[in-house]
């Protein structure tokens, strides 16, 4: 048992993920279940071992037998070709610190570089895609530099990663390194080790037990993180609860809001094993590169805002059930405001005076709020528009009132995102068409800049918000430029329209 035991904690040294948990969502008493019931972990043929060489798998395999008989003796694994090394490729191994020193002139680049993509891969829904599952962050960072699939990169392929031209001592273009899957001895070549060496001086791997708390609500920020495997638990003091896996990242909200605290608590539902970046690096990584990086990353926090508000609206007492056949209306232009809706099944779609869709709810949505929030009759119509009909709980005004007045944080994000719906309502009507689709938007941004200047300024959206409603006050107007005007240069620019509005 000593043997299969230890068999284990190669496995998760080697793979980084537990052999009989490959999830990272199971209790201790799941595993055990688990391990009775597989026997056998997943080692030949499958996609989270792929990169082990045959030696180490073959290892793995005879350490974890299910037969005893079959099983390794200590002795008998102190003499596995793979422990005393024979079967290691020393001529990739050899000169590291040197190949390494050769890197170093990329290394700030390079780490800018993972940092952007790992912020990529954790809006990207590709990335539970069950290839991907056994894939560290940094394993799947270095697949981007190798795409060959050699199982090296070399200078060149560093120098085209971040953008660069490799060049010699003194400055002059160094010719192309062409290098193929059975040339494994060119000077310049690290493997995914030396890859992490690289990067990990100021992108850090951790762990954090079962139960750890990682911050508190309320806490100043000075790190964040992504995960590479296992599962933390997101909730505040307002009741919202949600959870983050494998790829996703936490902890960036506060770095982005100077003097801005922790808004929730994580906690480790799982043991979690993270990449931490310092507040420092954050900020260099943010800085180069790709401009559109930050803008996705405020959008990002905004987006996490408002899921909370609909989380917590969705979770209130005295939610009453309704439900809706295709063309019913829900509500209508001018009706007194005093409910809104939360759609649990169908399509509702929202519109204009002129019967132009401004939004479309589904499942999940929220509606109904801006004239609650701005206290006022409706200045749009809902009707059902799934032929299955519509599934909707709706809560009433004063209780509406008593749960802004019990969170200012809650108030502050509800606010930000009904000044947005109002933003788009006010596009629509200038427009007299639905809000613009994606490839879309740059026209209708083209049309909002009256000044063909590039950017929206503070009166071309004023301009724009008078037309929709006269009675909309400068604090009003105010709040909803902030809530689209990420960097603060006080007028709005495509790509932050496009942030808010598409996808950058």
């Amino acid at each position: 048992m000593d043997c299969w035991s230890l068999g284990v904690i190669l496995y998760i040294m080697l793979v980084g993920l537990h052999p009989f948990d490959i999830n990272s969502n199971l209790t201790d008493e799941e595993i055990e279940v688990h391990i009775k019931e597989q026997r056998t972990p997943p080692l030949h043929g499958s996609p989270h071992t792929a990169h082990l060489s045959p030696s180490a798998i073959d290892l793995l395999s005879k350490l974890m037998s299910d037969d005893p008989r079959k099983r390794l003796s200590a002795h008998e694994m102190l003499d596995h070709p793979w422990v005393k090394g024979e079967t290691a490729r020393r001529d990739v191994i050899e000169g590291l610190d040197e190949k390494l020193s050769k890197l170093r002139r990329f290394q700030s680049k390079v780490e800018a570089k993972v940092f952007h993509n790992l912020i990529s891969w954790s809006d990207d829904d590709q990335r539970r895609d069950p290839s991907q599952k056994g894939k560290s962050l940094l394993e799947k960072a270095f697949s981007s530099l190798d795409e060959s699939g050699k199982g090296f990169v070399t200078m060149d392929d560093v120098a085209r990663y971040v953008g660069a031209t490799v060049t010699d001592h003194e400055g002059n273009v160094e010719s192309a390194v062409t290098a193929t899957a059975d040339d494994t001895s060119k000077s310049d070549s690290i493997n995914l080790s030396g890859f992490s060496d690289l990067v990990g001086e100021h992108m850090q791997s951790k762990y954090f037990p079962r139960g750890h708390v990682v911050f508190h609500e309320g806490d100043p920020g000075q790190h964040m993180w992504f995960i590479n495997s296992g599962t933390v638990e997101v909730s505040t003091k307002d009741g919202f609860r949600a959870k983050l896996g494998q790829g996703d990242s936490f902890g960036e909200g506060s770095l982005l809001r100077p003097g801005a605290t922790r808004s929730a608590t994580l906690r480790c539902a799982t043991p979690v094993h993270v990449i931490q970046v310092d507040k420092e690096y954050f900020s260099k990584y943010l800085s180069s590169g790709d401009t559109k990086m930050a803008l996705r990353l405020r959008e990002k926090i905004n987006t996490r805002s408002f899921g909370r508000v609909e989380f917590i609206l969705s979770e209130q007492p005295g939610l009453e059930r309704v439900d809706f056949e295709q063309g019913d209306i829900l509500f209508n232009i001018g009706d007194e405001a005093d409910e809104f809706f939360i759609l649990d099944e169908g399509k509702v779609d929202v519109r204009g005076p002129k019967g132009n869709i401004i939004y479309e709810m589904s499942a999940g949505d929220v509606f109904g709020l801006q004239s609650l929030v701005m206290d006022r009759s409706r200045k749009a119509s809902a009707t059902c528009s799934s032929k299955d009909g519509c599934k909707c709980r709706r809560l009433d005004y004063h209780r509406f009132n008593q749960l802004l007045h019990q969170s200012p944080e809650l108030k502050k994000a509800l606010h930000d995102m009904c000044y947005r719906r109002e933003f788009k309502r006010a596009v629509v009507l200038r427009s007299r068409k639905s809000f613009p689709v994606q490839d879309q938007l740059r026209q209708a941004f083209d049309d909002l800049d009256k000044d063909n200047s590039g950017v929206l300024s503070v009166d071309e959206v004023r301009d724009l918000l008078t037309h929709l409603d006269k009675n909309l006050t400068e604090d009003q107007q105010k709040v909803l430029i902030e809530s689209m005007d990420h960097t603060g240069s006080g007028n709005i620019t495509f790509d932050e329209f496009q942030s808010v509005f598409g996808k950058l």
